[in-house]
């Protein structure tokens, strides 16, 4: 049986420390520009506590093993496969 990965991110707090102030936030979601789209684009990416999603309509990483990566002990692996919407 394959070990099991508890991660304990909280990813507003990661995206916020990484990507600066957020072009729009709420109490529980933020907005940013999407780190890894082009600006062409427009594409945001929109981040809770515990998810995060690019709204660009195009597959995409968010740019999410860069900035949730930030000071945190997961792998890249572990936060795309737990994070994604």
């Amino acid at each position: 049986m394959k070990d099991r990965v508890v991660l304990e991110l909280d990813f507003l707090k990661q995206a916020t420390e990484s990507l600066g102030r957020p072009v729009a936030a709420s109490a529980t979601a933020a907005l940013w520009r999407c780190p890894k789209c082009g600006a062409q684009t427009h594409a945001l990416l929109v981040v809770t506590a515990d998810a995060y999603r690019c709204l660009s309509g195009y597959a995409c990483s968010a740019g999410a093993e860069d900035w949730l990566l930030t000071g945190a002990s997961a792998t890249a692996e572990d936060i795309l496969n737990v994070g994604s919407l």
